[in-house]
Parts: structure tokens; sequence; C-alpha cells
């Protein structure tokens, strides 16, 4: 019987998103992600999802349960130029929302900086709601899953208006959880190693794999999540689903 539980990642990095759905019991069927040595890794880690090159002109057609990205936020951080989500990199937002809008997911999960919330949020949630979505969203930080890092970003969880809209979706990361199995190592991907308090090693999020060169671990760090937050996400969309 095929698994029910589908998943596609857009704007990948190196699969925080698709670590998390394959520990909650998702299947990754495709993944999107323009970097070559990032598609390297991913085909290593995630060997039987098919992969394509570019949410503009490569995306993924495959009909999936959730599609999850974290769109670039050079544009909207506060470390940035304060373009907001029209700028040069986060303006991306837009295509992955057409590639949402082919493969008609019941959940679109997506991350960015806190940033957003004033810096392109109405736009988002307009973009959803024109799309057939209703949403909910929170600020969320590995602290809040026994990791020693304040640094919050946000997580906006839609839901197919056809679906309903009954419950919330999003509940308490301290009554939801998350398993025991990551290191410090697979957890810390939303930071540099310089932000990692002490766990500056290059493994990979997959248990025992290495990522090439400590310059490419450097550079992919900020294409991924933190796959322990990642996961509360998806078993609260795992647990909206049981509701039925």
């Amino acid at each position: 019987m095929n698994n029910p539980l589908t998943h596609i990642s857009l704007c990948t990095g190196i699969g925080g998103f698709d670590e998390a759905a394959e520990t909650v019991g998702f299947e990754n069927i495709a993944n999107c992600e323009i970097l070559p040595k990032c598609r390297a890794y991913l085909k290593q880690r995630f060997p039987n999802a098919k992969q394509y090159t570019d949410v503009r002109n490569d995306y993924p057609k495959e009909k999936s349960l959730v599609v999850t990205f974290g769109f670039p936020c050079q544009d909207i951080s506060l470390a940035g130029k304060g373009e907001g989500i029209f700028g040069e990199r986060s303006k991306i937002f837009f295509d992955c929302m057409a590639v949402v809008r082919r493969i008609k997911p019941r959940y679109v999960v997506i991350e960015n900086s806190t940033a957003l919330l004033h810096r392109g949020m109405a736009n988002v949630l307009a973009e959803l709601s024109k799309s057939g979505y209703n949403a909910e969203w929170q600020s969320l930080s590995g602290s809040q899953f026994g990791f020693p890092i304040l640094r919050k970003r946000l997580f906006i969880v839609a839901k197919s208006v056809r679906s309903g809209f009954e419950h919330p979706i999003l509940q308490s990361p301290k009554t939801v959880g998350v398993s025991i199995q990551w290191t410090p190592s697979e957890a810390f991907l939303r930071l540099s190693v310089g932000r990692a308090n002490g766990f500056a090693d290059s493994t990979a999020i997959h248990r025992g794999s290495r990522v090439p060169n400590n310059n490419f671990w450097l550079h992919s760090l900020g294409n991924s999540v933190m796959p322990p937050v990642a996961e509360y996400v998806l078993k609260c969309i795992k647990m909206d689903l049981e509701r039925k």
C-alpha cells in the first residue's frame, strides 16, 4: 500500500524539512533545489525523491499531501537591506506559490525570518487566500525543543479551504514534542558554525554522513531549517489528519 503521507520540498537546501518529514513518517517524493552541491547531497540522502532544479522553470508536478518551502530571506531579514518580499531574492516566494497552485496540496508550510511579519506578511496571506488556503503561524526557536538557541523563525501552516479548518493545527511545542534522535550537530542547521554554541563540526543531518567540506557546510547551513522544529510542525499536521 502506498504511503498516503507524501511530502515535496521547494527551495530545499540540504533537506531540513525532508529529514523531519522522514522522521514523522512522510514519504519524500520530490525536492527542488537550485544549487548543484546541495542537490548532490540530497541525491545521496534521499535517493528515491525526484529532483528538480528551479521553482521558476523546472519544478515538481507530482501530487502531494504537503508542500514545504523556506524561501530566501535575504530581503526580509533584519540583517539584510530591508527590501521586503518583492526584493530580488525573496520574491521567489511568488514562484513557489505558483508551484503550489499546480500541485494543490492539502497543506503548505512556509518558513522565513520573523521579520516577514512586517516585511511582507500581508502579501503572503493574500497569496495563500487567493490560492485557496487558510493559514496560521508561530514563531519558533530551537530552545523550545531542548536546544540552546534562542533565534526564532516564522513557520506558517496553510490548509486548503476544501479540507475545512475546524481546529487550530499548530499546538504547543511542550505538548507535542519531538523525537530524541537529533544530535546537536543535526539540529543546528539554521546556524553558522559561529552561532552553534560550540557544536562546530561538519556532521550532516543524515546520521553518520558528512558534507563534502567546511565551506559547503557553512554555506548550506543557511539553506535549511532546524529538523526538530520542522518535525514539530509536521507532527501537528499529522495530528490534524488524525482528527478526521
